[in-house]
């Protein structure tokens, strides 16, 4: 069981999906609407810092890669 309020995954092992290359795509485990996207700046910051700079959408099962910043 991980602690309340740290973030997954965590950064040793984000740093090592990063080296191996692997895209991304976000969620929001928010329990109320208006707390969805609360901490996407911060999640975006922590993202560039390992030198990620697109994350991946699907519609209809195709990925599409867009800038980590247009969401």
């Amino acid at each position: 069981m991980k602690p309340i309020g740290e973030q997954y995954p965590a950064e040793g092992f984000l740093d090592r999906l990063v080296a191996h290359g692997l895209t991304f795509t976000t969620a929001s485990d928010a329990h109320r609407l208006e707390r969805v996207g609360e901490r996407a700046g911060e999640l975006a910051d922590l993202l560039e810092a390992r030198g990620v700079s697109e994350l991946a959408t699907y519609s209809n099962r195709q990925r599409q890669l867009v800038p980590l910043r247009a969401l």
